[in-house]
């Protein structure tokens, strides 16, 4: 059964990479969210995202001003991110 989302997709949705580029790229005929699929992944990009899941650590003054961020990318195990999120905080 097919996930409420796609109920009524007819035309396949891929992702390719380019070979000049290794960036990702969304082809589709009749999705109509693939412009906001394509707006993320561009975005994702600029942020320095190369896969998923991707997180950011950021450290924030009193202001909310972020100060530092520090991607994370992959999943990896909890010992990581804790020694990341003392490090930062070490800063």
């Amino acid at each position: 059964m097919p996930a409420p989302f796609l109920s009524g997709t007819r035309q396949p949705v891929s992702s390719t990479f380019s070979t000049s580029t290794l960036r990702p790229t969304i082809t589709q005929t009749a999705l109509p969210w693939a412009p906001r699929i394509r707006q993320d992944v561009e975005e994702g990009t600029k942020l320095g995202v190369r896969g998923t899941p991707a997180f950011f650590l950021n450290k924030v003054d009193a202001q909310g001003k972020t100060l530092t961020t520090r991607p994370i990318s992959g999943a990896l195990p909890f010992e990581q991110f804790d020694q990341a999120i003392k490090a930062m905080l070490d800063q």
